[in-house]
């Protein structure tokens, strides 16, 4: 589910007919795939790589359901260079436009306060705070509750890949009511500090 500054952006896609909104999307993450692929230097095996890649079951997946998946890549690229090269305002403004698109890029700040890198982290939340802010007039507080709310449960189907679907699947008996919706909340927020620790 997309966090509410995200609405604006598929706002603006409203205006074209749909087959043109679809393909300026697609066009959209295919340029952020290209500009990622083209850091490596893949020699004359190039075009099989990228037919490989393409023909791949996750990107057609992500291509046929016009996923953003290839655009946050993109982003999180330009918070580790940011990272790498002491440039903290540039990873942490790339970071924070992540984390208004889709919400689980926010792992990477326990990744920068594990590193101390105090400056990042103040510029993730700076970005973070002024996007959602000039996103407020547009989205209102209802779709920011509405949004909380989804994030304490979680979609049991198969093709949700993220720990709280897994959690979703494996415990939905344990937590099939409302009342159990915020111990699975905490449950799958461990999970994520757990994962963070381990790498």
């Amino acid at each position: 589910m997309y966090p509410p500054p995200a609405l604006p952006v598929f706002g603006l896609l409203r205006y074209l007919p749909i087959h043109a909104a679809y393909w300026i999307w697609i066009a959209l993450g295919a340029i952020a795939f290209a500009l990622r692929l083209g850091r490596f230097r893949l020699g004359g095996a190039a075009p099989a790589i990228v037919a490989l890649i393409l023909l791949s079951p996750p990107v057609m997946t992500h291509l046929w359901y016009g996923q953003s998946q290839f655009l946050i890549l993109l982003l999180l690229v330009v918070v580790m260079r940011g990272l790498w090269r002491r440039r903290d305002e540039l990873a942490g403004l790339a970071l924070a436009a992540a984390v208004l698109f889709k919400a689980f890029p926010a792992v990477i700040i326990g990744y920068m306060l594990r590193q101390r890198r105090w400056r990042a982290i103040g510029w993730t939340l700076r970005g973070f705070i002024l996007g959602a802010m000039a996103a407020l007039p547009v989205t209102g507080l209802k779709e920011w509750t509405e949004f909380l709310k989804s994030q304490a449960g979680a979609a049991p189907d198969v093709d949700n890949m993220a720990i709280a679907g897994f959690i979703a699947r494996a415990c939905g008996h344990v937590f099939s009511t409302a009342s159990a919706a915020a111990a699975r909340a905490i449950l799958v927020a461990g999970f994520q500090i757990l994962l963070l620790l381990a790498t």
